[in-house]
């Protein structure tokens, strides 16, 4: 099917990206990675957020960020500022592949939106990529959530959206391959989508303290491992809306 190869392209182009795909040495590789970071600690001084019980007003001056980009739909927060990004989403799936928030080409990329996804998250299930960095930098640590304790001392995400603040908590987490349902977005009914969440559940590497149904929004954010060829890291949380 189209969406599949779409998927499989993209997941493949983001696994590129985080193994240096450009080529450069390495040297000149971390010089990269720290030009990435320095731009991205710059933008956060647009973004107030808590740092884990979510208990704090959180905010992000849009205006400011989409100064610099007007294709920011929101911020990402975790992990006591461990991932603290502004989100994009692109007129295509490749371009923030290898370009930062500000249009600069590197191969940090930026943490981008599916485009066939709404942008205001509201769709049942909406996908995040970002790059599993040598530095851990974007989601390079995404993939400490094969840990129990790492989960339970980071049971949520935090999206600021202009409008709204998004709370994702998080309730399966596991290493997949690209030929699985992960990456889903064509649901026919409620039983369908039931299901789909049902196998999710079952494949998490970590017991999870909440349970979505069909009725709620899931967010899933994805990036490279390296277990086996073709290996990807997800992480699936369901959307609660925070007065925050």
């Amino acid at each position: 099917m189209k969406g599949t190869r779409i998927i499989w392209l993209l997941l493949f182009a983001l696994c590129l990206g985080s193994a240096g795909y450009y080529g450069y040495h390495a040297a000149e590789e971390i010089g990269e990675y720290r030009e990435g970071e320095d731009t991205y600690q710059e933008l956060r001084q647009y973004v107030t957020a808590p740092k884990e019980a979510f208990a704090e007003p959180s905010r992000a001056d849009f205006g400011k960020l989409s100064q610099v980009n007007p294709q920011v739909i929101g911020w990402i927060f975790a992990a006591g500022g461990e991932i603290s990004y502004p989100v994009v989403q692109g007129e295509d799936n490749e371009y923030y592949l290898n370009h930062l928030f500000n249009g600069e080409v590197n191969s940090s990329g930026s943490i981008f939106l599916d485009v066939r996804c709404e942008g205001d998250f509201s769709g049942f299930h909406s996908i995040l990529y970002g790059h599993h960095m040598k530095n851990g930098a974007m989601f390079g640590r995404l993939n400490q959530y094969e840990s129990q304790s790492y989960y339970e001392a980071h049971p949520s995400f935090l999206l600021i959206l202009p409008e709204e603040t998004l709370s994702l908590e998080v309730f399966s987490a596991y290493t997949a391959d690209v030929g699985q349902s992960a990456w889903k977005l064509d649901f026919s009914s409620a039983e369908e989508r039931e299901l789909w969440l049902w196998e999710l559940e079952a494949k998490s590497a970590v017991r999870c303290q909440v349970s979505p149904g069909p009725e709620d929004q899931i967010v899933t954010l994805s990036t490279c491992s390296y277990e086996f060829e073709n290996a990807r890291f997800v992480v699936h949380a369901v959307v609660r809306i925070k007065d925050l």
